[in-house]
């Protein structure tokens, strides 16, 4: 039945839907995360796709269809970090700081930011929570920049709040998991590390 829904929601070209509905066969047959993959695709979500070869290559190999679109999707994402110029992190900041504020601009600045500017992964990951509260996403980077300044209580009480916010979403979930794993690990509180490890078994896709 669900299987049809999807077929439907793909026939409509409504992927968003296919999705949601993808993700619930996937809870009870991890293996058909293959048909979510291709969605994500369908989506235009290519590093969701992407996130998720990685996932299901480690479980179970992937199909020459499968190695085929991952090539297609690594050499997609290359000209993005070698030669784009438009989404640069001093060009998003400006056009943060110039235009009324974007939750996908802030979200690419952050993305971003963790890699090439702590200091501003910090400030950024603050305004995110101000700006954008109902936003997982703005948790998300909150906790993870309290967890790098070794904050890992208030990493801790702020991933908790936000991962209510989270709607279907199985990878965000794993991401937020990982880091209360972490956090609880480094308070000595084993007991609790290991009731998040449960859920990110349980939830990963």
């Amino acid at each position: 039945m669900l299987k049809h829904l999807v077929a439907i929601h793909k026939r409509d070209k409504n992927y968003q839907e296919a999705i949601k509905t993808q993700l619930i066969i996937v809870k009870q047959k991890p293996k058909q995360r293959a048909e979510l993959i291709y969605l994500y695709y369908l989506n235009d979500e290519y590093m969701q796709a992407l996130s998720l070869i990685d996932v299901f290559e480690k479980d179970y190999g992937l199909t020459t269809r499968l190695k085929q679109l991952k090539n297609k999707l690594v050499l997609r994402n290359k000209p993005q970090t070698v030669i784009s110029t438009i989404d640069s992190l001093p060009k998003l900041i400006s056009d943060f700081k110039l235009n009324p504020p974007s939750f996908n601009t802030l979200k690419k600045i952050l993305t971003l930011a963790i890699k090439d500017d702590i200091p501003a992964y910090h400030m950024y990951s603050n305004l995110a929570i101000d700006l954008f509260p109902a936003q997982p996403f703005s948790y998300l980077s909150k906790g993870r920049a309290l967890q790098l300044q070794g904050k890992h209580q208030e990493a801790i009480d702020i991933l908790e709040i936000g991962i209510d916010f989270i709607i279907e979403n199985s990878l965000l979930e794993v991401q937020f998991y990982t880091i209360l794993i972490s956090a609880y690990k480094r308070l000595n509180q084993p007991q609790k590390a290991l009731e998040y490890k449960m859920k990110l078994q349980n939830n990963k896709i």
